[in-house]
């Protein structure tokens, strides 16, 4: 877990409301103190909300990489995708839950105890920043953890997390719109006081962190609906596999226009070589030019198996784009060489990564 820098902003913005209010009250210069214990009540709270994300994603398979506490709350950073929309809703719906027991239970203390004024003030921040965060999230639009519930239905009623995502982003976007109406239409009406210029303050920065957010939602939905319709498996291209101890001029007689992997004495995929690497070579030196010398090394992750491209999706999208290589050799399940696949064939690796398998993220 870490805070980020912009979480001591906000801290500082609480302490600079509440403090002379809380001092020019009653309490004086203890005011400023309690003012303190506002920001860390509600870092407590986004950190419940966030440990609840990560508990769940946990028994679900999912162990969180990273808890941030931000500006606006915090997140959660999942290694991958949850697998199924009930995992996606159970997680979800965690950090809310675990906001809404709490403030539920800070509540019951207030009623129950009657406690003195500087814990009374305490708890009363406690159970309305948790009450109010764990109703907040469970607005029905990305990205807000509602949001992950719209995706979750979506995608079982389709059978396509892309579109899922897409319709919460969008659900996102009309969430902003509709915050922004309840704040700025009803002081439009007799009778009704405009809101401060700290409120409308809020509003702005908050609907502009949601529009941001669900754009992004949507703009990753449509990358991931090409990444759905799109056969990788189609673009393989032949490849020949050759021992490395060949000479130049001897592959020269066997690759055509395939591509040549170079396999190590062990039989495992070492290097790649094309007709245009072999025609580099001088021809004089071609005969005593071993192939491993003309050959491309592969890299870390340019072997895949030919049973795990069968299933175009953002996940396997995301895999490809990771991989620094021009061409991934594809083997059988038994590690033979089926052919190669070319990064300048899958036009969907050119675009910016969305929310990838290494990092999904949980408001």
């Amino acid at each position: 877990m870490r805070l980020s820098w912009s979480w001591f902003l906000i801290a500082g913005v609480i302490m600079l409301l509440f403090g002379p209010r809380l001092a020019a009250g009653g309490l004086g210069p203890a005011g400023h103190a309690v003012a303190a214990g506002y920001a860390v009540c509600l870092a407590a709270s986004v950190l419940v909300h966030e440990a609840a994300h990560a508990w769940a994603g946990a028994r679900h398979g999912q162990h969180a990489e990273e808890i941030v506490l931000t500006l606006w709350g915090g997140h959660t950073q999942f290694r991958r995708s949850l697998a199924s929309p009930r995992a996606t809703v159970l997680v979800a719906v965690a950090g809310p839950a675990a906001n809404l027991v709490v403030g539920v239970l800070a509540w019951t203390v207030l009623t129950v105890f009657d406690p003195s004024p500087v814990p009374r003030l305490l708890l009363e921040m406690t159970a309305w920043a948790n009450l109010l965060l764990g109703g907040f999230n469970l607005l029905p639009g990305t990205p807000l953890d509602g949001g992950r519930v719209v995706e979750a239905a979506v995608w079982t009623r389709t059978g396509s997390r892309a579109r899922g995502l897409v319709v919460a982003g969008q659900a996102g976007r009309v969430v902003a719109v509709c915050l922004v109406v309840a704040v700025l239409v009803p002081p439009l009406l007799p009778g009704v006081t405009a809101p401060s210029w700290w409120i409308l303050a809020v509003l702005a920065t908050v609907c502009a962190t949601l529009w941001q957010g669900a754009g992004h939602a949507v703009r990753h939905g449509k990358d991931a609906l090409s990444a759905e319709a799109l056969d990788v498996a189609a673009h393989i291209r032949p490849a020949r596999a050759v021992s490395a101890h060949l000479s130049v001029a001897q592959a020269r007689t066997l690759a055509g226009a395939q591509t040549l992997v170079v396999l190590a004495d062990d039989d495992r995929p070492v290097g790649l070589v094309d007709a245009a690497a072999l025609a580099r070579v001088p021809e004089a030196q071609a005969a005593h030019t071993p192939l491993g010398a003309a050959a491309v090394a592969l890299g870390p992750g340019a072997l895949v198996v030919a049973e795990s491209l069968s299933a175009a999706g953002p996940d396997l999208i995301d895999r490809l784009r990771g991989t620094e290589t021009a061409q991934w050799v594809v083997l059988d399940h038994e590690g033979r060489v089926l052919g190669v696949l070319p990064r300048a064939a899958l036009p969907t690796l050119s675009r910016p990564a969305g929310r990838g398998p290494r990092r999904r993220e949980t408001s």
